[in-house]
């Protein structure tokens, strides 16, 4: 539900499209890329309402060279441009940064804006020297309604209900905008408020890293040989309630006719809870069945099992509420003067966001008892092969009676540590990360018209800004596992024991776990009721005794208030001129200086305080979070651009763009971030780098467009990305000295340092084709038809490093338009990426982390059918179906065995749009 902005300017002689309808907004997004300097593709105003996009990732998923990354429950969270992930794009709204802490890198969250807000959203390609850095892949700018960009007042209100198939559930959502002139022409107020409630359930079937786990699959009497597959097989089923509240205004005041003040704000409360319940089987250095059939693949000398029967393996069921809360906050302030042949702007802007995170779970473990009454493993077989989920089966006796009988759940024996009982797990007990940004920009513009014969130097832009960008995260958490024994004291401080938790099922959707795949018939299972836990103890209950209980070396479970902040002071400064050869090429050229001072600062572990040996002969970080570290690191860039277009023939344009493009390394990659690991005598340290250097690429564009109708187009662009560098995982020996309890130095210890490194870069290639054409010359109801294809080659020189990179991807749209109705069939189809890249550690004698192949996405396909039905001018019914072919998502490792499947649902969409 968007208004349909109306084209005003005309440039030269070429002609400006004005249709209604579908035609208007294909022929708005046309007019804007036709008459840029850069490489700019636009979804404008009413493609953006027609169909049923809650969320603008929805919507940017139609546009060239655009592809999103969904959440396991369907959500369109990443958007990927041109084979580069989420946090290689640059995001603004109304040319501002916005910031959101729900995604770990620094790519935006873009389910957190409602696609009602906006007018148009564009993607640019190409780099100039005006333009923010951070978007090697391309920046993203989402604008948001104006009451002086339309003649008279508006009012557009939307009812619009979803429904999704598997978990039988009607959410609304409703949004009213209003725009209005106070004083005609020159002070104008728009307003928006939007609220939206998603509950869906996702079923998925997952596993740990084929390499994760060793196999002796050697007969008795065989010389030992060993094979690879995962440490654990998990079934789980997550209920998804998501609840979003935003509101955004602006007031632009034209004060004289060279005088304009714009302010705006944008808020946005979210809050997401997801009810996990899962069952996992750990196999890993369990009893291999070498009397059964087993399958793998060889990869690099190393066989990967891909089918394979356990008869021990350990059965755990957890259930893990967690709830995420988050804020964004968004203030600008853009003042704009003329006079004579100059203009001046300046501005500033404030993003504020923050996120409560909380998860804690009960986790219990089953036995199946033998003749004797001793605790013994399930006898399971899995099936890995590519085609769908993991398929399981039971041989223990009882298949599904077992797993649904409670006596056969948390058994404990405090004299066996296989018998575990029921454990409470607090991942995170409100744990918040907070980013804030604050920013400033002057910008100077000056009509200079200067000839030189044929060049002309039209204007000169040049300016300044600063930007201050904070991480702040405040972590809470438990050490380790609340045991069986210390759960029961933290029950008895309410006067609770371990018979009130009661164990409830989990049963798949849609009648089976998978339908139309091998072994859909997994069995239902019973988890533990965390939920009433949480009904009667709070989070700070669970700190408050975390912090009386300790683990093994004698230190309290709760660890609360670990902060870390990550500090960017930003400097830049900018010069382009806009020139024009002759009458026919046109285009800016320019350079951007930029210069950051990092400071990383917090409370971690001192790698030079070494190592010291617990009470159970393990070793642990003799600095453990409570020392405080800062770590600096200065850059500097300097990035020129240069755009051309070259007007061929009055419909035809070719484009140059160049330009040297930077992306700062994802905040988890430079933080503070330590994990120790002993590893039953290998021990693994696992750190971040707050030296890393950011990605720098030098981006190439050619293009060439055909405007052979008013409202069509035919272009071919050519891309190539150089990347100086790209980020991975490396592996080196590294020592550190022991000490015991009493600080005396024992030896120095070989320790295996997996940390992040700047590695060789990859250049990306590809080439973008769109093709816009209304089949208006076709008879009666046909000429109401029309077509919006693009399609997306994307190839590197290094395919098992870069992630996201899918070779194929494209968007179709057929549709069928008049004042009245309005259909549309819309296909996205993604062909399957990089995931994780291959991991392999060869040192020690732990074989749970070693020897990870690369991971993948399967392809990714969406189908949606949208209807519109217009009773009256300012009236629209709608009807929608998205996921129509109910896709699931796969991903697998190489050798084709499955890693996680997750099935989503098909959506139905209603709604009711009035404008008047």
């Amino acid at each position: 539900m968007v208004f349909a902005e109306e084209i005003e300017t005309v440039e030269e002689d070429i002609e400006v499209i004005r249709v209604s309808g579908t035609r208007a907004s294909l022929s708005d997004a046309l007019n804007e890329k036709r008459f840029s300097d850069a490489q700019v593709d636009v979804i404008a105003a009413e493609d953006i309402g027609v169909m049923p996009d809650m969320d603008i990732g929805d919507s940017l998923e139609r546009v060239a060279g655009v592809q999103i990354q969904r959440s396991d429950d369907g959500t369109a969270r990443e958007v990927n441009i041109r084979g580069m992930s989420g946090s290689f794009a640059k995001t603004l709204y109304n040319g501002r940064t916005i910031t959101t802490p729900l995604n770990t890198n620094r790519s935006f969250s873009f389910d957190i804006m409602p696609s009602a807000f906006l007018s148009r959203a564009t993607v640019q390609k190409t780099t100039s020297a005006d333009l923010a850095e951070g978007g090697i892949s391309g920046t993203v700018n989402m604008v948001s309604h104006r009451a002086l960009n339309r003649k008279g007042n508006h009012t557009s209100v939307g009812l619009r209900t979803q429904y999704r198939e598997i978990n039988d559930k009607f959410d609304p959502d409703l949004t009213l905008i209003h725009t209005r002139h106070l004083i005609e022409d020159k002070l104008g107020m728009a307003f928006g408020v939007n609220y939206n409630q998603s509950n869906n359930w996702t079923q998925q079937n997952n596993s740990g890293a084929a390499g994760t786990g060793r196999f002796d699959i050697s007969a008795p009497g065989e010389d030992t040989f060993y094979a690879w597959g995962p440490n654990q097989i998990r079934n789980q089923a997550v209920h998804n309630d998501r609840e979003r509240g935003s509101v955004f205004a602006n007031l632009d005041y034209q004060v004289t006719d060279n005088f304009n003040v714009l302010a705006e704000t944008l808020y946005t409360r979210y809050n997401r809870t997801a009810n996990q319940a899962r069952q996992v089987f750990n196999i890993t250095n369990k009893d291999f069945d070498y009397d059964h059939d087993w399958e793998g693949v060889s990869i690099d000398d190393n066989i990967y099992l891909s089918k394979f029967r356990i008869t021990d393996a350990e059965h755990q069921v957890d259930a893990t509420p967690i709830a995420r809360e988050a804020e964004i906050f968004l203030n600008t302030l853009d003042l704009k003067y003329e006079v004579g042949d100059w203009t001046v702007k300046g501005g500033v802007s404030v993003s504020r966001s923050n996120e409560t995170n909380t998860n804690v779970a009960l986790r219990s473990y089953t036995h199946n008892l033998d003749a004797e009454g001793s605790p013994q493993g399930l006898d399971m077989s899995f099936d890995g092969t590519l085609g769908g989920p993991w398929g399981l089966t039971y041989h223990t006796p009882g298949g599904a009676d077992f797993l649904m009988n409670e006596a056969n759940y948390g058994l404990w024996d405090p004299d066996l540590n296989s018998v575990k009982g029921i454990q409470l797990a607090g991942g995170q007990l409100g744990s918040t990360q907070e980013m804030n940004a604050t920013a400033l920009n002057f910008d100077v513009t000056y009509d200079a018209y200067m000839d030189f014969g044929l060049l002309s130097l039209d204007k000169i832009h040049f300016g300044a800004s600063y930007s201050k960008d904070e991480n702040i995260e405040m972590k809470h958490n438990l050490r380790s596992a609340l045991s069986h024994d210390q759960l029961e004291g933290l029950l008895a401080t309410k006067g609770f024991s371990m018979k009130d938790i009661q164990f409830n099922p989990v049963n798949p959707g849609n009648g089976g776990w998978f339908p139309g795949h091998s072994y859909a018939d997994t069995y239902s299972f019973l988890v533990p009721n965390t939920a009433w836990l949480l009904d009667n103890f709070s989070v700070d209950d669970i700190r408050q005794y975390g912090s009386t209980v300790t683990n093994n070396n004698g230190d309290a479970l709760y660890r609360g208030g670990v902060e870390t902040s990550l500090l960017e002071d930003s400097w830049a400064a900018y010069v382009r001129g806009d020139f024009s050869l002759g009458y026919n090429i046109r285009g800016n050229v320019g350079v951007r200086f930029v210069q950051t001072d990092q400071r990383v600062f917090g409370y971690g572990a001192d790698l030079e305080q070494g190592l010291i040996v617990d009470n159970n002969g393990e070793l642990v970080l003799r600095s453990d979070d409570d020392m405080f570290i800062e770590r600096e690191h200065d850059y500097w860039y300097v990035l020129p651009s240069l755009n051309v277009m070259y007007s061929m023939t009055d419909d035809m344009i070719m484009r140059f763009g160049w330009g040297r493009a930077m992306t700062r390394p994802d905040v988890n990659d430079i933080s503070l971030n330590t994990n120790f690991n002993f590893n039953d005598g290998d021990p693994t340290l696992r750190t971040a780098d707050p030296y890393l250097m950011p990605f720098t690429s030098d981006n190439l564009d050619l293009s060439w467009e055909w405007y052979y109708t008013p409202e069509s187009i035919f272009s071919v662009a050519y891309f190539r990305k150089d990347l100086d560098s790209l980020v991975e995982t490396v592996e080196q020996n590294y020592q550190m000295a022991v000490y015991d309890s009493a600080g005396n130095w024992l030896r120095d210890q070989d320790v295996n340092l997996i940390g992040k490194s700047n590695a060789e870069g990859v250049v990306l290639q590809g080439v973008e084709t769109s093709w816009n054409q209304p089949f208006s010359m076709l008879p009666g109801f046909l000429a109401n038809t029309g077509i919006s294809a693009n399609y997306t080659l994307t190839d590197n020189s290094n395919p098992e490093i870069l992630t996201a990179a899918s070779k194929h991807s494209f968007n179709n749209t057929l549709y069928y338009s008049t004042r009245k109705y309005d259909v549309r069939v819309s296909y996205t189809y993604r062909s399957g990426k990089l995931k994780d890249i291959f991991e392999e550690w060869t040192d020690g004698n732990n074989f749970n982390q070693t020897h990870k192949p690369a991971t993948y996405n399967d392809v990714q396909e969406r189908l949606t059918i949208a209807a519109s039905y217009r009773p009256t001018r300012g009236m629209r019914l709608s009807l929608s179906c998205s996921n129509v072919t109910n896709a699931g998502n796969l991903t697998y490792t190489d050798g084709g065995i499955s890693r996680a499947y997750n099935e989503n649902q098909r959506v139905f969409t209603a709604g009711l749009n009035m404008s008047f």
